[in-house]
């Protein structure tokens, strides 16, 4: 005999399932289901827990044999093969019979092909209750399943396809926090049926009804609530509901706009530390030539985006927007625009020469216009005249009148901002410039600050800030005054790596609004901070000495462009109803696949 190159024992079940193929006498237990029967071999099934026992109890015997009820022959033969190495290719319609049997003779590796193929079977709407019902009863979760209930709830409540789902199901979708897309409507509306159709025991359903925020719930959906429920907490809120008593509570957010565009594309909910998407559906400008955007501090839930030739603004709560024009004159293009709900200042940017050279060519002087505008040194030896134009206008308006007021000069551009008492900020190189668009005042500050820094218009004043220092101005009051603001500076403490309020940490900060954002670097992470308090002009205190609350870090890529100057960032009141949209929202996520 010759010496093989394999020296490992060779097996194989081809020759034992060629023996049950043809029914060899060596196959010693007969399997039997209505009028068809076969013979397999006990040595092979004792694999199976089940068969097992039942062959040790036929030890006496030549031949064994048992008979199953309620399976089909095909079915039965499927999971016996398994045992002899065959992997099944499993039909959806006879998915639901094989994991019984499975579960039936305690054949786990066969259960858990059966979990793999209900793991691969696509989704929809018709098959989604079957699915569920699969994964409740042989207790396994299905992924694909759970994503798509999640990213089409809003759907599936208003069908009975979650109808007989258990109440710990149901508990656990309505408190989950990225689902918060569904309405509270939406969710009564589905208990409402749900207790129709089922006759939920009225505990299980107050488990339930206090997952409902009754102040989200609309009139009309509280009316059918209660004339399915007998619920005295129902009835106790109804009137109040009815009579509008309960409006939506508005939440404090810092609104993220996305670059270059007008449109919002992540909130974060500042008492309650969440992040949202922005869920309005409205016909924002997306065009590039974004220069500045406000809000309302009237009306918190609105806000203004300034374009070269319009105004947008934007009212989130009725989820619409409109164009305020500016008249075509002969004013020519501008080159900066600021504004508040009321008043707009626009800049038109003119060359003039400092020595005596001769001029100039045209798209040489239009080069240097835009040269200006991203605050670099210009190269010739050149000033730029800003000629700058005041207009008012209103909240029904169409159009805005503009008035040339007075000019600036600068030889390395301008920023303006506009604060709620109609005061304008000009920064140049050389200066601050203040000027009152109520009383017509200009003031004069000798006080450089970097274009580079984060601009805060304030109700009465502005805070100027960069990496290391922040510069106060303050709008003052009263009788005998020799100056019409008070200009305080500080630096911003942890700046520099060693600073004493944490030698091993770098700080960057951000004001938003009148909320302090801290930004601390450490050797090992990045944890990014808000303050506790809000900053007032007024409010002397040291920033080291305040206390900050951790932001949730959904996205440290995102939390950076919160601490970038250059990113367009509002702290602004919005409604409760347009936070429905999680950062994490599974509905958006469907949607953009």
């Amino acid at each position: 005999m010759d010496i093989c190159d394999v020296y490992k024992p060779k097996f194989s079940l081809v020759d034992l399932r060629k023996q049950v193929q043809e029914q060899s006498s060596v196959c010693d237990f007969t399997i039997k289901v209505g009028t068809w029967s076969r013979r397999f071999h006990s040595s092979v099934l004792i694999n199976s827990p089940f068969f097992k026992r039942l062959i040790d109890g036929y030890l006496s015997r030549k031949q064994a044999r048992i008979e199953l009820n309620g399976y089909t022959a095909t079915t039965v033969e499927t999971a016996v093969t398994f045992l002899y190495g065959l992997t099944p290719n499993v039909c959806e319609k006879r998915l639901t019979e094989l994991f019984d049997l499975a579960e039936f003779l305690m054949i786990p590796n066969l259960k858990a092909l059966c979990v793999k193929h209900a793991e691969n079977i696509p989704v929809n709407i018709d098959n989604l209750k079957n699915l569920l019902e699969l994964s409740s009863l042989y207790e396994f979760e299905n992924r694909s399943v759970s994503q798509y209930v999640k990213s089409y709830l809003n759907e599936i409540l208003q069908s009975d396809v979650l109808i007989s789902a258990t109440n710990e199901f149901i508990e656990e979708l309505f408190t989950n926090e990225t689902l918060r897309y569904v309405s509270m409507d939406t969710r009564l509306q589905f208990l409402i049926r749900r207790s129709q159709v089922c006759g939920t025991a009225r505990t299980s359903i107050q488990t339930l009804l206090r997952l409902i925020n009754l102040n989200e719930i609309s009139a009309s959906t509280l009316l059918l609530a209660m004339e399915a429920f007998v619920i005295d907490d129902l009835k106790q809120i109804s009137p109040e509901v009815q009579k509008k008593t309960y409006p939506l509570t508005p939440r404090d957010c810092i609104v993220i706009f996305k670059s270059h565009s007008s449109e919002p594309y992540k909130l974060f909910d500042i008492s309650n530390d969440q992040w949202f998407n922005a869920s309005f559906s409205l016909d924002l400008d997306k065009a590039s030539d974004v220069k500045y955007i406000f809000f309302f501090s009237s009306q918190p839930h609105k806000y203004g985006v300034c374009l070269l030739s319009k105004i947008q603004i934007v009212n989130l709560s009725e989820c619409s927007s409109r164009f305020i024009e500016f008249p075509n004159d002969g004013h020519g293009s501008f080159s900066h625009i600021c504004a508040n709900e009321t008043t707009v200042f626009v800049c038109k940017s003119n060359i003039i020469n400092k020595q005596s050279k001769k001029d100039l060519p045209e798209w040489e002087r239009e080069l240097l216009k835009q040269w200006a505008l991203f605050w670099t040194d210009t190269p010739y030896d050149e000033d730029l005249k800003f000629e700058v134009y005041v207009g008012t206008y209103h909240d029904y308006s169409m159009n805005i009148h503009i008035e040339s007021k007075f000019s600036l000069k600068s030889n390395r551009g301008l920023k303006m901002y506009i604060n709620e008492s109609n005061i304008c900020i000009f920064i140049t190189h050389e200066n601050i410039i203040l000027y009152n668009a109520i009383t017509y005042e200009l003031d004069t500050i000798d006080i450089k600050a970097s274009f580079n820094d984060n601009v805060v218009p304030l109700k009465d004043g502005f805070v100027i800030h960069g990496v290391k220092r922040a510069i106060c101005i303050q709008r003052v009051f009263g009788p005998n005054l020799k100056c019409r603001f008070r200009i305080r500076t500080f630096d911003l403490p942890g700046s520099n790596l060693g600073d004493m309020i944490n030698p091993c940490s770098i700080f960057h900060y951000r004001l938003v609004g009148d909320l302090w954002l801290r930004h601390r670097v450490t050797n090992s992470e990045d944890i990014f901070e808000k303050a506790t308090e809000r900053y007032s002009l007024h409010w002397i205190a040291d920033l080291g000495l305040m206390k900050w609350e951790r932001m949730t870090a959904v996205d440290e890529d995102l939390l950076r462009k919160l601490f970038s100057y250059e990113q367009n960032v509002l702290l602004m009141t919005i409604p409760s109803e347009n936070l429905r949209c999680h950062i994490y929202c599974p509905h958006c996520k469907a949607l953009e696949m």
